[in-house]
């Protein structure tokens, strides 16, 4: 029974429950790319590494990381969460 007394709907039972597949990322970089509130030199960074090729993609990441990280007042972690890195820190910064 729920909260209110009734018994759970069949549809609502655990086995019936769609299994919670891979975790999905958002990407913030699109709505980077064109905020006026964001450096055209980070602008410039991040759309050169969304058209860069795979293998130098992480590098141009990173270097955007770095760039917006010195621009805005936030953790490292939290920036590099921001445009797909992996949050960790930052060192050399």
């Amino acid at each position: 029974m729920n909260c209110f007394g009734y018994s759970k709907h069949p549809a609502q039972a655990e086995d019936a429950r769609p299994k919670k597949g891979p975790r999905m990322a958002i990407s913030m970089m699109p709505l980077l790319i064109h905020s006026p509130a964001v450096s055209p030199e980070v602008r410039a960074a991040l759309k050169a590494a969304h058209h860069s090729p795979p293998e130098q993609r992480r590098a141009e990441l990173e270097t955007a990381a770095r760039l917006l990280y010195r621009e805005v007042a936030l953790d490292c972690r939290d920036v590099r969460d921001l445009i797909g890195l992996t949050p960790q820190p930052c060192h050399g910064v």
